[in-house]
């Protein structure tokens, strides 16, 4: 497809607004749009040629891929915390206790908090805090891991998360 003649008509399009005030936000206002102008040219022929039968059809492939990924992205009810220190298993943890554990590691005592069938890593010495920053972990595979300070917390029971690594 030549893109020339679009190309044209766009900077026939610009060319007034170059001379006003507030050039640069309108002129980025007509580059983003233009687009999608020549891109709706192009679609609604498509759109006319469709039946109902089609509409139909890809509303319920639309609706199966939501469903698919509901089911098989959703992972099962978490029971257990798996809570390791420098790679070893430290200790095995019910979620169904509120409780707050102190992990050792090499840079100092991390605390995880578990409670309403929930854990989290709520205090770690390591310097970027990403490990505090994941949040709570809810479902059966989730992980918060403090490299610095090589703490972990896996949660386990029911059906994993799914999930790339699982693949």
């Amino acid at each position: 497809m030549d893109w020339t003649p679009a190309f044209a008509g766009v900077t026939d399009l610009i060319r007034p607004f170059l001379n006003e005030k507030r050039t640069f936000v309108k002129s980025l206002v007509m580059c983003t749009l233009w687009p999608m102008f020549f891109a709706s040219q192009e679609i609604l022929p498509t759109l006319s040629c469709l039946k109902p039968g089609d509409y139909l059809t890809l509303l319920t492939g639309a609706l199966c891929v939501v469903l698919l990924t509901l089911k098989l992205w959703h992972g099962g009810v978490a029971d257990t915390a798996i809570i390791r220190s420098g790679g070893k298993v430290f200790r095995e943890v019910p979620l169904s206790r509120d409780q707050q554990i102190e992990v050792p590691g090499p840079l100092g005592i991390s605390i995880i908090t578990i409670e309403k069938l929930r854990a989290r890593i709520s205090s770690d010495p390591s310097p970027r805090q990403y490990c505090v920053r994941q949040g709570w972990l809810q479902q059966a595979g989730e992980i918060a891991v403090c490299l610095p300070n090589q703490v972990s917390v896996e949660l386990t029971g029911g059906q994993k998360k799914y999930d790339s690594l699982n693949y």
